[in-house]
């Protein structure tokens, strides 16, 4: 049975929009789901069972991490599909859906109010239109332009307001097809200003009513899904309309997960189990046994491989189930770059040139003439020629950001997979293969563990952490722990770095990205600065140079952090301050650490250039002290 059967109704066509994106921006910020304003029409992105798959992706590491998340036994990690034309650089073939249904026609009309000027356009339904135009008397024929106004429940669910319900609430049934008019002051923007009427004008209200918290103005969520289908609904927990602005920042959020592609070592074991996993899909461990000591396929790896051994790497391959023993994706890349080889003559080693496919090749650097104040607080800095960033797109939320964890993955599973209802399991995801180079920087856990045990750390700490339990109280944040200082420390120092690196390394600072490796268990201590293209731009090795010389990009970025344009009131912030309701920064504001949120891992959160450097605030909780120079 079909998701639409299911729904008790039929799934219409309806007309189809064509528009062009690049293909990373439907992995980021307009995925399944999302609200999309054409030059001519509004869209809504379909879901994947409107995709067709595009180039394959391999990225082992992550597959397996997605397959424990999201309890699946087969998975694999595609590209948005290319345009007819074939275009490296712009949109994928994925036919669009119309969204929203109603319109506003485009007359040149006013109307007074209480001493006020109201410009006044009617409201229409899509079925009342014809080749997209509208009629009504004695205006005639009009274009139209999509409504602004749509509404949405947090479990991601999105429909057209009924604006007979707003405008009559249980009254509405006599009063379905009057002319209804959408009444605007000013610019537009304020809603107070804003009326829905009836035609005679006899009955209207104000668009503000449904932003109060408590109202029951736009109705119970039907859970409808339309980017799966019009007409799709699903069960909702009896959640209560919100009003969304469909190109608002707020109406779509995607949820990410990102991984630097690592080289595997080579498993002649594993590599047999993946060929034949279709074959035993399925199998006990009895039945694994028996085809792995008789099968003629397994000779030379029985050599190697005892069959106890051969049953632990194939549970690796197909468990479903979440492992707690397995490393995070942070936890293997960490490890990739701290325990990297001694670069030879500042250029590759002619011993060892890049993988063949020009993935990932990094080399530590010399720390020869390193100054006294970073001696004892860089243990090692990597010069990563080359990596492969893959992120893969899990699912969607609206109203607010899911963050993942600080190792980089989630511990729930997303609300909204990019499939959601539809009646078929998940066997693929979108994701973008991205190029680029970076600076790994590993820090002496010795001088971090030290840092933390300070009276003035320990005390910046309290107050972080009073901030963060109030953010949890008011968002559904699970079971998410306190990250710590020291993420704390590392993210806006990285902030703090991007904005120096940008200045003389040839790339914006929208081009840069960041990588934060907090693993107090491991006692491991990082921060990975990379550059992010899907195409060769990414690689000209600008970021390589800089990181030669990277203590003067560290040394310029404490000189950032001491002085804020905003201070004394950016120093002064306080995480549990309810006025503010910015409980998960320390001193952060647009002037200091702020950056492009597609380059942050945690949306511009859990940032505190106090616990960086000495601010005009807080002088004792910082990692570096001002007499260090």
């Amino acid at each position: 049975m079909t998701a639409q059967q299911r729904s008790g109704r039929k799934n219409k066509q309806k007309p189809r929009a064509k528009g062009q994106l690049n293909r990373s921006q439907l992995i980021t910020t307009y995925g399944p789901g999302a609200m999309l304003d054409l030059p001519d029409e509004s869209v809504l992105i379909p879901g994947l069972n409107h995709w067709q798959r595009g180039r394959k992706i391999t990225e082992p590491r992550l597959i397996r991490y997605l397959q424990n998340h999201l309890g699946l036994k087969k998975l694999s990690l595609h590209e948005p599909p290319l345009d007819d034309e074939g275009d490296t650089q712009t949109g994928p073939g994925i036919n669009t859906l119309l969204f929203p249904l109603w319109f506003v026609g485009l007359i040149d009309e006013t109307l007074e109010r209480d001493g006020k000027t109201y410009r006044t356009r009617p409201l229409f339904k899509h079925d009342y239109l014809q080749s997209g135009k509208a009629h009504l008397p004695p205006y005639g024929k009009m274009s139209v332009t999509p409504l602004r106004f749509v509404r949405a429940c947090e479990n991601g669910h999105l429909d057209d307001i009924d604006w007979y319900y707003f405008l009559y609430g249980a009254e509405a049934k006599p009063h379905r097809g009057e002319q209804l008019w959408l009444d605007e002051g000013g610019s537009g923007n304020d809603l107070s200003e804003v009326f829905i009427r009836n035609d005679d004008g006899t009955r209207y209200e104000r668009l503000t009513k449904a932003t109060r918290p408590d109202t029951a103005i736009l109705g119970k969520c039907n859970g409808a899904v339309p980017w799966i289908g019009y007409y799709v609904q699903e069960e909702c927990n009896d959640q209560q309309s919100k009003l969304l602005i469909r190109s608002a920042s707020n109406a779509y959020f995607s949820q990410k997960v990102t991984s630097i592609w690592l080289p595997e070592q080579k498993n002649p074991l594993r590599d047999l189990l993946r060929e034949n996993q279709a074959q035993m899909s399925g199998f006990n461990e009895a039945l694994f046994l028996m085809v792995y000591q008789q099968g003629d396929i397994w000779e030379e790896v029985r050599k190697t491989w005892s069959g106890a051994q051969a049953w632990a790497e194939y549970q690796s391959l197909t468990n479903a189930a979440p492992s707690p023993e397995r490393p995070s994706l942070k936890d293997e890349e960490f490890a990739a770059f701290a325990d990297g080889p001694m670069e030879i003559g500042g250029l590759y080693p002619t011993e060892t040139k890049p993988t063949d496919d020009h993935r990932f090749h990094a080399r530590k650097r010399r720390l020869d003439n390193l100054p006294d104040w970073l001696t004892s607080r860089v243990k090692n800095i990597t010069l990563v020629h080359r990596l492969t960033e893959v992120v893969a797109q899990i699912g969607f939320t609206r109203f607010k950001p899911d963050m993942p964890e600080i190792n980089g993955q989630y511990k729930r599973r997303p609300k909204n997979t990019p499939t959601l209802t539809d009646p078929e399991p998940i066997t693929w995801l979108p994701a973008i293969e991205n190029q680029g180079e970076g600076v790994f920087l590993e820090f002496c856990p010795d001088a971090i563990e030290a840092w933390l045990q300070q009276e003035g750390t320990q005390k910046r700490t309290e107050s972080l952490k009073r901030g963060f339990a109030l953010w949890k109280d008011r968002n559904d944040a699970g079971e998410r722990q306190f990250p710590g200082a020291a993420f704390y420390m590392l993210h806006s120092l990285a902030h703090l770095l991007i904005t120096a690196v940008s200045v003389s390394c040839g790339y914006s600072a929208t081009a840069l990205k960041e990588r934060i490796y907090a693993l107090p268990e491991k006692r491991g201590y990082g921060i990975l600065i990379y550059t992010w293209s899907s195409a060769s731009e990414g690689t000209l090795g600008g970021l390589i140079e800089v990181a030669r010389r990277f203590e003067d990009s560290l040394r310029y970025a404490r000189t950032l952090g001491e002085l804020c344009s905003n201070d004394p009131v950016c120093a002064m912030h306080d995480p549990q301050s309810r006025e503010e309701e910015r409980y998960l920064s320390g001193a952060a504001c647009h002037g200091c650490l702020l950056i492009s949120e597609t380059c942050c891992e945690q949306y511009n959160n859990m940032l505190d250039r106090a616990l960086v450097v000495p601010t005009v605030e807080c002088r004792d909780a910082a990692f570096f002290d001002l007499d260090d120079r």
